[in-house]
Parts: structure tokens; sequence; C-alpha cells
């Protein structure tokens, strides 16, 4: 599916010179956004069902440009190194960047995609959460449905100020994820905010009934669990398992991670993500330090 507004914009951005915007479309057709002297793009990592291995959407990161591959992960390096004014910048230039070399590939019909928001903006901006990327998404014609804006991990303190933030991007059309630090922070997250998908990386899991009760609450709840940052074969074992001692029907859990995919600048279709527990990882590289 094509968007006629977002077609509009890529013409406007192809007749426009890099001095003149923030962002420019490469000869590869990849749309680049510049912040301070670092030129920035997106690459996208799949989210795969764990028994279907359909699709859910992707992940999207910031990498920096390069023309012969996927770049590095520098955007902790820029945030981190920003006032609270050209951090919303950065936040809002790199979601940019991401819904529009999402949006157009024709590989993005129906699925999703996942785009973090950074902690500092949780406090940076007002009251009004997602309405300033509500405008822009609007403006190019994209579905806001399947824009999926993924909240920071937090402490359990602030859960009053992140459930303000959930329901005010909800307001605003958009899907939410959390992230959560441990089964028992994922269990809360799923009973006081009700995200549409809950992020939990498989490092923090561990074994026994605990893993059992978050994949059961989560399917009486249809919210999505994400585990990321898989690696190997016998995690995915792990998850499966806890899944086959409940009684419920499970279709609501996700995978990420090497085993599956790495972060690419195009979309994959389908046919890709066939998940094969046999499987073995090897070195990663530095450009997946991150995920």
């Amino acid at each position: 599916m094509t968007y006629p507004a977002l077609q509009d914009y890529l013409t406007h951005l192809a007749k426009g010179s890099e001095s003149q915007n923030k962002l420019w479309i490469d000869t590869q057709g990849r749309v680049q956004g510049q912040f301070r002297k670092c030129s920035l793009t997106s690459v996208f990592q799949a989210i795969v069902n764990l028994e279907t291995d359909k699709l859910f959407g992707f992940d999207a990161y910031a990498h920096s440009y390069s023309e012969t591959d996927r770049g590095l992960s520098i955007w902790h390096l820029l945030m981190n190194g920003a006032t609270d004014d050209e951090s919303i910048e950065l936040d809002r230039l790199g979601r940019t960047i991401h819904i529009i070399n999402f949006f157009r590939q024709p590989e993005n019909d129906g699925r999703n995609v996942v785009i973090d928001v950074h902690d500092r903006l949780l406090t940076a901006i007002g009251s009004n959460h997602g309405a300033a990327f509500k405008r822009i998404v609007s403006s190019l014609g994209i579905p806001q449905n399947r824009i999926v804006l993924q909240l920071p991990a937090t402490k359990s303190s602030q859960s009053w100020a992140l459930s303000q933030v959930v329901d005010n991007y909800k307001f605003n059309g958009f899907q939410v994820a959390t992230r959560a630090n441990s089964i028992p922070d994922a269990l809360f997250q799923i009973n006081l905010l009700q995200p549409a998908l809950v992020r939990l990386d498989i490092t923090r899991v561990g074994t026994g009934d605990k893993l059992h009760d978050l994949i059961t609450a989560a399917a009486s709840r249809s919210v999505k669990i994400l585990f990321s940052r898989i690696e190997h074969p016998h995690e995915l074992s792990l998850i499966r398992d806890a899944a086959n001692l409940s009684a419920l029907e499970i279709d609501n859990l996700f995978i990420q991670g090497p085993l599956i995919s790495y972060p690419q600048p195009e979309l994959v279709s389908n046919e890709s993500y066939r998940v094969d527990s046999s499987r073995q990882t090897s070195n990663l590289g530095l450009a997946h330090a991150s995920i």
C-alpha cells in the first residue's frame, strides 16, 4: 500500500539539497537526518510470533549513515550529550526518519513499527505527549495505529507519571509498548498500564513458575509479550515450555534477536524469518551491541 501524502513529501525531498534540509534522500532511497555533524538513518529488526513465524513488525533503530553497511548505533551517545530541548529535537527527528523509511517500503503493509521514546522526554515534554508527532504522522497520511511508541524502563515510583504518558499516547492514536526490568515488573505493567506490548530482555527472565505466570497474565489481558535479545535455541525452548503449561491458547508471544534476524535498512518479507531452533549465532559485531 502506498500513501500519496508521503509520496509527495518524498518527491519534495528528492528535489531539495542536503544543505537546505534536515532530511534528505540518499542515492539508495533511504531518508537521512542531520543532527549536529552526524548523519542518521534507520535500520529495522524483525519481531516475529514465536509459534507462527508471522511478522508482527519491525523495531526501528537510529544508526549512523553508511553507504556500505548498516552503520553503528550512536543514538545514546548523541542523546546523552544533548540539552533537554535538543533531546526533544533529536527524538522527534529520529521518529520522523523511522516512519518515513518504514512506510516508504512496500513490505510495511499490514505490519507495525516500534519506535523508542527516550526517558528524558518523559519529563522534558509537557502534558500532551504525542500531539506534535501526531501532527507529523497525519500530514504524511500514515496510519497511526501501526506505530508503537515504546517507553523506557522506569522505577515503580514513577508509575503514576508513566500511566499518564501511556494514556496520552493512546489518546493520540498510537499503540504503546513498555520495557520491563523483570517478570514482576512486567506483571505490574500489564495490570496497571495495559499496554499493547511489554518488552522483556530474555536474560532477565530466569526459569520456573514466574515465567508461566507472566505468559498466562498477558494472555488473559490480551497484552503481547516481546522477548528480546534472543541468541540461543534453548531460550526459545524455555519460553515454549512455560507457554505449554498454560491451559490458554497462547498466540501473543513474540521474539526478536540475532537468532532470528539482524537489523537492516530494508524490510524483508515473511519467508526469511522461519525460526530454526537448531540455528546457532556467530560473532554479533559492534553494530548489534545495543540491540
